[in-house]
């Protein structure tokens, strides 16, 4: 490359800057995104939702399908669900999706509906080892139980069914278990058990104990282990316009 003179300084191969891409991240394990949905068509249900890595395939079939719609309000697609009966499902190994430690991160991007707005349900993994629940309430707040219990759940006073997107951010780190949206932290859980057990589960997308999700999905990432701050912060900023 040739030199480049600037100010009388010569600077040599000057470094580049590379878009920042969750794939290129080695703490992901999986990343269901919208994106790829894209050939099932404007208006139509979609039976299979792959994630980008192969680790987690979700079903659906009937009128339990959530349909892709090619411009959710801004301009982007989503996966839209009818707060009736779409949801999706698939068979997770606890290990393989979250890690072998306990320490992981989960993070969501979604709306929710005002008209209609409920307990709603997003997503829930769990049946042989840990429950990992996340619900939306109109209180407004968001609840997360992980492990399930509620002296376990924690909780935040943000309501993501105002017809707006919102990322979600998940942490279990130890003892403790911190919940974000839109990058602020909403809630702080500590005394949980170190415990992380090996098994494989259910997975289910937009049902959690019979209550469904009403509104838009467009990504789901999953990371075995925590991420740092320029990370997470840049994976916010990307999430906000992919």
């Amino acid at each position: 490359m040739p030199n480049i003179i600037t100010n009388r300084r010569i600077l040599m191969n000057p470094p580049r800057t590379v878009p920042f891409d969750p794939m290129n991240r080695a703490e992901l394990s999986d990343w269901l995104d919208y994106r790829t949905l894209a050939a099932t068509g404007d208006g139509n249900p979609f039976g299979t939702w792959a994630g980008r890595k192969g680790v987690i395939t979700l079903s659906s079939t009937g009128t339990e399908r959530l349909t892709y719609v090619a411009d959710d309000g801004d301009g982007r697609a989503a996966a839209s669900a009818d707060g009736v009966d779409d949801h999706m499902d698939a068979t997770i190994d606890n290990f393989t999706l979250y890690g072998s430690t306990g320490d992981f991160e989960q993070w969501g991007v979604v709306k929710g509906l005002s008209s209609g707005a409920g307990t709603r349900g997003l997503w829930v993994s769990g049946g042989i080892t840990q429950s990992n629940t996340v619900l939306a309430q109109t209180n407004p707040r968001l609840l997360w139980y992980c492990p399930t219990g509620g002296d376990l759940a924690i909780s935040g006073a943000v309501d993501v069914q105002n017809d707006a997107w919102h990322v979600v951010r998940l942490v279990r780190n130890g003892s403790s278990r911190l919940f974000y949206v839109d990058g602020v932290l909403i809630s702080t859980s500590t005394g949980l058990g170190a415990g992380w057990t090996s098994g494989l589960d259910s997975f289910n997308l937009g049902l959690v104990s019979g209550v469904f999700w009403l509104g838009s999905i467009r990504h789901c990432l999953f990371f075995t282990s925590l991420l740092d701050t320029d990370t997470a912060d840049e994976l916010l900023t990307y999430l906000q316009t992919a």
